[in-house]
């Protein structure tokens, strides 16, 4: 007798799930963008600058520089990482889906620093010459480490692993997110902004390649 093949999971309630997280995050990040020039993100922004003023050190100021700075150059060289190994194991969709990820998640981002256009916090200490709401680390860093605990699934099926990748994700998540908002360069709303808009990309791109995915199988 054979054994049976394991089902793969639903894809129409993870379809839905995706939508769910796409309204749910970019509703988020839209309340952001139009009430962060007013109540309550005034009051959460000065706590946290006075916050953050308080436990400033030289050591941690250098340990943050160091964490902001894998922020940027850490995040760019792990999505061309990622490229390299799709393009080696000649995995195309999964170039492609990396692609949108990346390319158009900073593009996003981007764009909506131009739209916006809201001046850095004075006083940072280092210095960054554009314009501050959405941050844009906070969103390529939420983007690329969820995304890299979807591919760990995808190519292990092990939910312990993905789950535990997971959660050292969130973790860098908040450290690099963290990080700005120490340095001074970002106010907390910029970070909750980059956040919710990383994820409502990445809902968005996951649920528009599943769709596309249903389509073939019924062709």
């Amino acid at each position: 007798m054979k054994k049976s093949e394991k089902k793969s999971p639903p894809i129409l309630p993870f379809c839905l799930t995706l939508l769910i997280g796409f309204l749910l995050s970019a509703g988020l990040g839209v309340f952001t963008l139009l009430t962060y020039k007013s109540f309550p993100w005034q009051l959460i922004d000065v706590f946290w600058q006075n916050l953050v003023s308080f436990i400033q050190t030289p050591e941690r100021t250098s340990f943050f520089m160091v964490i902001t700075n894998f922020g940027y150059y850490g995040t760019l060289f792990i999505w061309l990482l990622i490229a390299g190994v799709l393009l080696v194991r000649k995995d195309t969709s999964l170039f492609i889906l990396s692609l949108l990820l990346s390319v158009g998640g900073y593009n996003l981002g981007y764009g909506l620093k131009l739209l916006i256009s809201r001046p850095r916090p004075e006083l940072g200490l280092i210095q960054e010459t554009f314009h501050s709401f959405p941050s844009l680390h906070a969103m390529t860093a939420t983007i690329l480490y969820f995304t890299l605990a979807y591919m760990m699934y995808h190519f292990t099926r092990r939910f312990w692993l993905s789950y535990l990748v997971f959660i050292i994700s969130f973790l860098l998540i908040m450290l690099i997110s963290f990080s700005r908002i120490y340095l001074g360069v970002h106010y907390f709303s910029d970070i909750f902004g980059g956040f919710t808009f990383g994820l409502a990309w990445m809902f968005l791109v996951f649920g528009v390649e599943k769709v596309i995915f249903l389509r073939l199988k019924k062709d």
